[in-house]
């Protein structure tokens, strides 16, 4: 509808009707809309307010800004051209960076780097953020061969103390999806039924069965049937990415008639797969050649950027290897800024 159709409601009207629609999101009070921030304006809890791209529900009496006040210009966590060196083991890579911030502001950029990018590359990124209690996942983006792509370009704000850690899964198949398809999850143990995949766990499975009958009532048996020792198990829920598993086959178990059975080993967990959600499921062949990763060996003994303090991790299938202060093949581009205590974010860009 067009603005001027606001004129036919009292603010008492709209108030009221912006509350109905947000209120849920806040259960210590009603949620009173005060348009765009004014300079000089005192605030008071629960008002909320836009300036520019940002809204924000105040918890306190204020006059502060409720966008980020920019504090000179951005940095990124790699000095920018850096070289970058190559290194291989036959696994799937997992290479980590954790952020430790120091200074307040907000993450503007996440950037990746690979040496090989084809259609056959696997590569599932993860952003965690402990402050908002949320873990972003995205998989297989598009990539360029030996040069850092910009994946994200959003703003996460980020306190001192706050904690942001990014984290990257890669390996490359010389195959297609050696099975691909749809079942419903069920958490125990027993025989998995018709269109199910049975695990014994959520977060750590040990055994899990697969119905031969897919959701699309197809039979899989020959494909579960042909899955062998360290084939590559991929699980997410479908309604909700982040919550996935990758496991390696330790074992197959081909003796029950309408399902597989598979000892595994895990790779990786996101978040806990749970119990009756619809999942996709992704097996590829066992990993045959030597997968490479970027590094910058020692890069963060002594060029730690001026924002945060970096911690890296580096695992073969799973397995943690020697601590190291080597950067890898990911960064972030951070804005210092000044951002208000007083003000809990609702949106921003």
């Amino acid at each position: 509808s067009d603005v001027s159709d606001l004129d036919k409601y009292t603010k008492a009207e709209v108030d009221a009707s912006f509350s109905d629609h947000v209120n849920a999101a806040n259960p210590h009070g009603t949620m009173i809309w005060k348009g765009v921030w004014v300079d000089g304006t005192t605030y008071n809890p629960f008002e909320v307010v836009r300036e520019g791209n940002y809204l924000s529900i105040a918890n306190k009496l204020t006059t502060d800004h409720v966008a980020p006040q920019e504090n000179g210009g951005p940095e990124l966590g790699i000095i920018a051209g850096t070289a970058l060196t190559t290194a291989s083991n036959q696994s799937i890579i997992t290479v980590a960076h954790t952020y430790t911030f120091i200074k307040t502001g907000y993450i503007q950029e996440v950037y990746v780097h690979v040496p090989l990018w084809n259609t056959d590359t696997v590569v599932k990124l993860t952003g965690i953020n402990p402050k908002t209690n949320t873990l972003t996942v995205i998989d297989n983006p598009i990539l360029t061969t030996n040069a850092w792509t910009l994946i994200r370009a959003n703003s996460v704000g980020m306190g001192i103390g706050d904690t942001f850690k990014l984290e990257l899964d890669y390996f490359n198949s010389a195959k297609v999806d050696e099975v691909r398809g749809g079942w419903t999850s069920k958490l125990g143990t027993g025989t998995a039924a018709a269109q199910e995949i049975l695990l014994d766990s959520g977060s750590a499975p040990v055994n899990i069965e697969i119905s031969h009958t897919d959701l699309d009532s197809d039979s899989r048996a020959n494909e579960l049937n042909s899955v062998s020792i360290n084939d590559l198990i991929y699980i997410h829920e479908t309604g909700d990415a982040s919550r996935s598993l990758e496991l390696k086959v330790t074992a197959v178990n081909t003796i029950p008639d309408n399902s597989t059975g598979y000892t595994v080993t895990v790779i990786d967990v996101s978040k806990e797969i749970r119990d009756n959600k619809t999942c996709t499921i992704n097996i590829n062949k066992a990993l045959t050649v030597a997968q490479d990763y970027n590094k910058i060996n020692d890069y963060f003994a002594a060029n730690q950027p001026s924002f945060a303090t970096v911690t890296t991790e580096l695992y073969y299938d799973g397995v943690l290897q020697a601590d190291t202060n080597n950067a890898f093949g990911l960064d972030i581009k951070f804005q210092p800024a000044d951002i208000s205590p007083d003000w809990d974010p609702l949106s921003f860009p």
